[in-house]
């Protein structure tokens, strides 16, 4: 499965949770902001639109917006983009923090290095 193969609102689902992965820590990096714009050109601006009418409140926010995306495939690939999203530069903690947040809530395998903080 690749991003062209998901929904649209499983892409939406994919934009707005990259947006908070990469601004967890209040900074974007230049790689975070290459990938993010990488996200962007894949997706297209109406996904990207869409994505700024989703407001996420806190861990309750976002464990209650992962239930929008229902197919296991869908949310591993989500889970993966995002892990290499942060993989960039350093994991900061609170990009952990979300990371951490997407395998309970959805059950995926993190593919990559946990990293305790």
């Amino acid at each position: 499965m690749t991003v062209a193969d998901l929904t649209h609102p499983e892409k939406v689902a994919l934009v707005v949770l990259m947006k908070a992965l990469v601004l967890a820590d209040a900074q974007l990096s230049r790689d975070e902001g290459i990938h993010l714009s990488a996200l962007a050109s894949r997706v297209g601006p109406e996904v990207f639109k869409a994505a700024d009418q989703v407001k996420l409140q806190g861990e309750a926010g976002v464990a209650s917006f992962l239930t929008t995306v229902a197919r296991r495939e869908a949310q591993q690939l989500i889970y993966d983009e995002l892990r290499v999203a942060a993989g960039v530069d350093a994991v900061a903690p609170e990009e952990q923090r979300l990371l951490d947040l997407l395998v309970d809530g959805w059950d995926v395998v993190d593919r990559g290095e946990r990293l305790d903080f």
